[in-house]
Parts: structure tokens; sequence; C-alpha cells
């Protein structure tokens, strides 16, 4: 019989997932608290969220949501670390992490709409951020645009000398 706690617990839990665009599922079983307290404070630099889930819990706020396909890594010990912005953050984070303390162990992951395997995880982590993407496309994009203007302003500016030089040859051959 569920306490009325229990459902308060679930709907809070159903509204931090609502707007998830990523998450990663991680066992952080082991860790000191020091530890996990390095990792609220990267995630909430970051901008992300870190939770610890009661499973069962879990597996009933997200019933019948996009996120109802994780429920397969919730068993055993669940650390969540989910992102409303960048997807990939959370994986970022953690491997960040676990590369500093060897520890959490990855479940897996979510990231808009598909679910990945630890093993995907890792590369998921080394994807760039969107604000790095953007950069990348804009500077792809302005390279041959910088190109072209240097071109068409050399271009004038031969016009102009080649213009000059009958001007001044016009003035030359009228005195």
């Amino acid at each position: 019989m569920p306490t009325e706690l229990k459902e308060k617990e679930v709907r809070e839990l159903a509204q931090r997932f609502q707007d998830v665009r990523g998450l990663v599922l991680a066992d952080f079983t082991g860790l000191t608290v020091e530890a996990v307290t390095d990792l609220r404070n990267r995630c909430r630099q970051a901008n992300l969220r870190y939770i610890v889930v009661k499973n069962r819990l879990a597996r009933l706020a997200v019933r019948d949501t996009p996120l109802e396909s994780i429920s397969d890594y919730l068993r055993g010990p669940t650390g969540v670390v989910l992102a409303t912005e960048d997807p990939a953050g959370p994986a970022r984070i953690v491997a960040e992490f676990q590369r500093q303390y060897g520890k959490p162990r990855l479940k897996g992951a979510w990231v808009e709409g598909t679910v990945l395997g630890e093993d995907r995880v890792a590369s998921l982590a080394t994807l760039p951020t969107r604000q790095q993407l953007l950069a990348q496309v804009s500077a792809g994009i302005g390279a041959p645009l910088s190109g072209l203007v240097y071109t068409l302003g050399a271009l004038l500016g031969n016009l102009t000398g080649v213009i000059d030089g009958i001007r001044q040859k016009k003035e030359a051959s009228a005195s």
C-alpha cells in the first residue's frame, strides 16, 4: 500500500525527470562524503543535478514517460546525474570524476530518447559541448567568408590602382 510520503516522492522524481535532456545512472557505493560533496559541487557548477534515487520509486516515476527505458538500469544503489540543457554534460562530469576517484561504476545513460550502455557513456563524455560545436561551425563558415572578403578587397585595390594609373597616363599625355 503506497504511503502519502512515497507518492509525494514519486511525484517529485517525476517532476525532476520531466525536463531532462540527458542523464547518467551510476553506482556511487564506496565514495567518501568528501567525494560525494565534490561531485555535487561539480554538478552545480555545470548546471547539473545529482540525486540518489530509490529504484522502485524511480521506476514508478518514469513509467509511461520517454524515460521508461531506463528502468532496466535501476537495480542496486543508484545515483543519477541529470541535465536539462547539455545532454552530454552528465557523462563528461561522471567520466572526469571517475578518472579522479576511480568510482562510480557506470550503469548506463539516457540522452534525448536514446538509452546508452556503460561502454557508450565513455564515448559520449568525449563529445564537445554545444557551445564548442557552435564555435567550430561558425569558424568553419567564417573562414571562407573572410577569404572572400579579403579577395574582393584585393580586387578593388587592384582596380583602384589601374584606374589611378590610367588617370596619371592621361594627365601625362595631356601635358
